[in-house]
């Protein structure tokens, strides 16, 4: 079986994921800038990362993507 690794801001991002369940990209945003400035591009880009990788799934709305564990 092949072990995935993820760094700490996919881990950050995977711990608000699983604590809120559904979570959008400007949501998971809002709880990262609590502690630091992050773009909005670098978390979907880190959220697309993580979807690739099989960690997360997603649905498609008007505004963009849900993201769940």
């Amino acid at each position: 079986m092949k072990q995935i690794s993820i760094g700490e801001l996919e881990k950050q991002i995977m711990d608000i994921v699983w604590k809120y369940t559904q979570c959008s990209t400007r949501d998971i945003l809002a709880k990262l800038e609590k502690n630091r400035k992050l773009a909005y591009t670098t978390v979907a880009t880190i959220l697309q990362r993580l979807y690739e990788k099989g960690l997360l799934k997603r649905t498609e709305n008007q505004s963009g993507y849900i993201y769940s564990p």
